[in-house]
């Protein structure tokens, strides 16, 4: 028990919901790999070279840094956000 609460869920749906997120995780894993492996092909097939290739791919890092960080980041837990559902 959590902050003193009992668990209202389901068995089933608490699985669920922790199966959703497994899946969404390897998701975001399986583009991060695409990203890391498949933009510098991309890249040459395109014809970016130079600069230009060399802005891309140090930019790729952070974008990926921000959009594996946000990716649960909408999801508030625990008791301040018990409140908020009331």
């Amino acid at each position: 028990m959590v902050y003193k609460r009992k668990e209202t869920r389901s068995f089933a749906y608490a699985n669920l919901i922790a199966f959703i997120f497994t899946i969404a995780a390897l998701i975001i894993f399986a583009f991060n790999v695409y990203a890391v492996v498949a933009v510098p092909q991309v890249l040459n097939y395109l014809g970016f070279t130079g600069l230009s290739a060399t802005i891309v791919h140090t930019l790729r890092w952070p974008v990926l840094a921000v959009l594996t960080s946000r990716a649960g980041a909408g999801m508030p837990i625990g008791e301040p956000f018990n409140q908020l559902r009331g």
